[in-house]
């Protein structure tokens, strides 16, 4: 009959809601966090950790003591047999060196020299373009015996692996460029033309192009002012030049410690300092906008989940009041029944004649 027709239908939207409410209420952990949120949360700490680390280092320089000549170093030592502590020391001077290296393309004398020599060349890229690129054939550094000299106290400090220490900036002295084939050597012409032409043929194949070959070359000129901040001790002598040593300038030397900063730089030490000062301000106001953000993203989909939750809840309390309820037998309850038929079993507000769900 009709009226059983209507209360199977009503069976059938019970069975749909529930089925809906169990499907919107039993999600898993994924479906309250959001991973683009936790993933910008990581790289906030990122940031903060950049920001902590450079905090760090303008601490240590701070705590550096600082010498306005090199003849205060041993006072310094003198007064640091005292403590435990190492004979951390900033001090400023000229580079000097009694065997300077040369560079291999210029006149330039210098106590630390670096040379590159890259392979320059066009790659082609998915799309068919060609792109300029390169790679490092050689990438060797030298480096002499030097020290740094003020010209205010005859006092010499040698500097020991000066071209590991933090803040090394090398002066480009010479930038060369050759192009591919402009050096070969005309004997034996066929043979190396037909090399070259396999060669091309098969780096073509490739997407590959040779174009030439870059040599750079930077140092660290003499005469050049520096800040050194790292570990002071006494140079040790030979008892057979101590005699000959007492008319000569005293010697120290400065090398990385076990534990501390360790720097050789053009900048002062005020300048250094504030220069990673700034960068801690940097990275941490870098980290807590990419902070925010983060919580942002999780906040709103935690937010639109647990809305969903309260909707489900709502429309599984809505369901079970409308079959507690119950109805009149007679034309009333055939009326309440012939209406709930085209109620939509979403909202259970409005009326529709087909509903689509998933």
């Amino acid at each position: 009959t009709r009226r059983e027709a209507v209360r199977q239908g009503a069976h059938r939207w019970e069975g749909r809601s529930r089925g809906g409410a169990a499907a919107m209420g039993n999600h898993g952990v994924g479906e309250y966090v959001s991973w683009p949120g936790v993933a910008t949360l990581a790289v906030s700490s990122l940031f903060f950790w950049l920001s902590n680390r450079s905090g760090r280092q303008a601490k240590e320089l701070e705590s550096v003591p600082r010498l306005q000549t090199l003849g205060e170093i041993g006072a310094l030592l003198r007064a640091s047999k005292k403590t435990t502590k190492a004979c951390m020391a900033s001090l400023t001077g000229r580079v000097c060196s009694d065997d300077p290296l040369k560079c291999e393309n210029v006149p330039d004398l210098g106590v630390i020299h670096r040379s590159i020599t890259r392979e320059v060349f066009m790659k082609k890229n998915d799309r068919g373009e060609w792109k300029r690129d390169n790679s490092t054939l050689t990438d060797f550094t030298r480096e002499t015996r030097w020290h740094v000299e003020d010209g205010a106290s005859k006092v010499r400090v040698h500097v020991n692996d000066g071209k590991s220490a933090t803040g090394l900036q090398l002066k480009a002295v010479f930038v060369g460029f050759e192009a591919d084939g402009a050096g070969g050597s005309q004997g034996g012409s066929d043979l190396n033309a037909a090399a070259n032409l396999l060669k091309v043929g098969a780096d073509l194949w490739q997407g590959v192009k040779k174009i030439g070959t870059e040599k750079t070359e930077g140092i660290l000129p003499l005469g050049t002012t520096v800040t050194c901040v790292g570990e002071v001790s006494k140079l040790a002598t030979n008892a057979d030049s101590s005699s000959s040593s007492t008319a000569r300038a005293a010697e120290y030397v400065l090398r990385k410690p076990m534990q501390g900063p360790f720097y050789i730089t053009t900048q002062t030490m005020p300048e250094l300092v504030q220069g990673l000062s700034r960068s801690s301000r940097r990275w941490l106001l870098l980290g807590i906008g990419v902070t925010c953000l983060g919580s942002y993203l999780i906040a709103r989909k935690l937010y639109k989940r647990v809305l969903a939750d309260v909707r489900a809840r709502r429309f599984r309390e809505e369901i079970r009041r409308r079959r507690e309820g119950g109805g009149v037998e007679g034309e009333g309850d055939d009326e309440e029944e012939t209406s709930a038929e085209k109620t939509c079993v979403i909202c259970m507000h409005k009326k529709y004649d087909t509903v689509f769900t998933k």
